[in-house]
């Protein structure tokens, strides 16, 4: 009987208001914490694929550099990139510049309705 009744003073104060409350405000804070941290970890999976994409975008870079560094080395690759940078030619070579012709613009002036009428009826007496 005594076990029954401490049994029943256990399960009086499990459930009572207070104790309900304080086991919600707990789990509250425990779910709030692990919300937290996967947001925490969203954002930091996200900063790691774009970082890792920074990097590589880097290494390409850095990759091209070190061609390029590598083909300024040689005597051919000066030249080149000289010829590009600079109209230039070698000694018995020749240089030949297209140039385009500039189109002529049409300049239609609009004179209105009288300003054509009166020059209609002025070519007449010229």
């Amino acid at each position: 009987m005594r076990e029954f009744s401490q049994r029943r003073k256990i399960r009086r104060i499990m459930y009572s208001p207070l104790a309900l409350i304080i086991l919600f405000l707990i789990l509250f804070f425990v779910v709030k914490g692990f919300f937290g941290v996967y947001q925490k970890y969203s954002f930091s999976k996200d900063e790691l694929l774009k970082s890792e994409s920074e990097l590589q975008l880097l290494k390409d870079k850095k990759e091209k550099i070190d061609h390029k560094i590598q083909n300024l080395e040689t005597e051919t690759g000066i030249e080149q990139e000289i010829r590009s940078k600079f109209d230039v030619a070698k000694e018995g070579e020749r240089l030949i510049v297209i140039v385009e012709d500039e189109k002529e613009e049409i300049v239609v002036e609009e004179k209105g309705v009288f300003g054509n009428f009166f020059t209609t009826i002025k070519g007449w007496f010229q």
